[in-house]
């Protein structure tokens, strides 16, 4: 099971499409970069971390929505999808 697959699938192409340059790297100062390391490691979340991958797809919106990427109303639905392909 991989958590929030669409909302990964989807935030990484809008990612690479605004910063084509941005590689996965763990350093928070390079958000772009970060929440492509972090898609990574969701992707690798055991099945009992859903509380962790929550929190962390959280941070990822949030971190987007404040770079203009995403709106909370696309955080949302994009959620909504995961959530109703019951993907969290």
């Amino acid at each position: 099971m991989i958590y929030y697959p669409y909302s990964i699938k989807r935030l990484r192409i809008l990612i690479k499409g605004r910063f084509p340059e941005a590689e996965p790297k763990r350093d928070v100062r390079d958000i772009p970069a970060h929440c492509l390391w972090m898609f990574s490691q969701l992707e690798k979340m055991p099945k009992s971390q859903s509380a962790k991958a929550g929190r962390w797809i959280g941070w990822i919106f949030g971190r987007l929505e404040s770079l203009g990427l995403i709106t909370n109303n696309d955080s949302k639905r994009f959620a909504d999808i995961d959530n109703n392909n019951g993907d969290i």
